[in-house]
């Protein structure tokens, strides 16, 4: 049965071990519910939204819808709500898929007028041409049209050079792929053997390096999953290390206003606190809880807030 308002997903933080016998925690968002908000369907969907909705579940107020805005709002200005597809973490052909399937509209936001994909340099590589040599310069695979059957080709953002070389490409997806699947490896060994981790892990740090832009989430993944296995090793000021690197490169691909860039630091000020490292702590610390406050308001929301501001005592 189709509802004539929309509904919400009621959203519970939970803690969870990704393996038995696991030391780590990883967090986690648990959908317990769905409820209907009159007032708040009525809000249009836009793919940078104006607001984020969050729900008090750890307290006797299960349920309570709370809208926040995330930017100042002139007088009579249209309050935008996302109905899931997000310009930063979908491409504009993934959104405007799903918004149809879903909610049987096409949105006009401008990031979809203008059908942009976002910052996308998450999936960048390095440009290898000479102009950029020796430089971070990020180059994106594309196709010469609408066609994906059509020869792919690797362009400069900066440059604008673009590499159709078969060779050239063929060696870079080869790299790619080694480096997804030491990640893959790593991944599962990084629990109960992270010494043997960390040693596929430098070696997939440094193939990604000669290939990819810095801001390429695969690097940001190498790094997370280095700060966990330095973690289980009880070398937390490297795993620190690492856990920031992550963060940087979460905030180049959502931006540092974003809740997923707020995540990623409270990993770092928990390793942080376990090192001792007070006064970088403080730094990071203190932009996390800005950007949970943001979104979530208080501990009733997020039970990271309170864990913050307990590290920070």
């Amino acid at each position: 049965m189709q509802l004539i308002c929309n509904a919400h997903a009621i959203l519970s933080h939970y803690e969870f071990n990704s393996a038995e016998n696991c030391l780590t925690l990883q967090l986690g968002e648990q959908r317990i519910a769905s409820g209907v908000y009159p007032l708040t369907s009525c809000l249009n969907h836009s793919c940078q939204p104006s607001v984020a909705s969050t729900f008090s579940t750890l307290t006797g107020n299960c349920g309570l819808l709370t809208v926040r805005t995330l930017t100042d709002l002139a007088a009579g200005k249209q309050v935008y709500n996302c109905y899931g597809p997000h310009y930063l973490r979908h491409e504009w052909s993934e959104r405007r898929q799903s918004l149809a399937e879903q909610y049987f509209f096409e949105c006009q936001c401008p990031h979809c007028v203008s059908r942009d994909s976002g910052n996308q340099r998450h999936r960048a590589l390095r440009c290898p041409g000479e102009a950029c040599r020796g430089t971070d310069q990020p180059a994106l695979l594309t196709w010469t049209g609408d066609d994906l059957r059509q020869e792919p080709r690797l362009v400069c953002l900066s440059c604008r050079s673009a590499f159709s070389d078969p060779t050239l490409l063929a060696s870079l997806a080869s790299k790619l792929d080694a480096a997804n699947s030491q990640l893959t490896q790593a991944a599962l060994l990084a629990e109960d053997r992270p010494a043997e981790a960390l040693a596929l892990l430098r070696n997939c740090q440094a193939r990604l390096t000669a290939c990819a832009h810095s801001g390429n989430s695969r690097l940001g993944r190498c790094h997370d999953l280095q700060a966990k296995c330095f973690s289980r090793l009880g070398k937390h000021r490297q795993a620190a290390g690492h856990a920031i690197r992550s963060a940087t490169i979460v905030k180049v691909q959502f931006g540092g206003e974003s809740v997923e860039y707020g995540k990623e630091l409270f990993k770092a000020s928990e390793l942080l606190a376990l090192a001792g490292e007070r006064d970088r702590l403080q730094q990071t610390a203190d932009i996390c809880l800005r950007l949970l406050r943001l979104y979530y308001g208080n501990a009733d929301s997020c039970p990271l807030i309170s864990e913050l501001e307990v590290m920070l005592l």
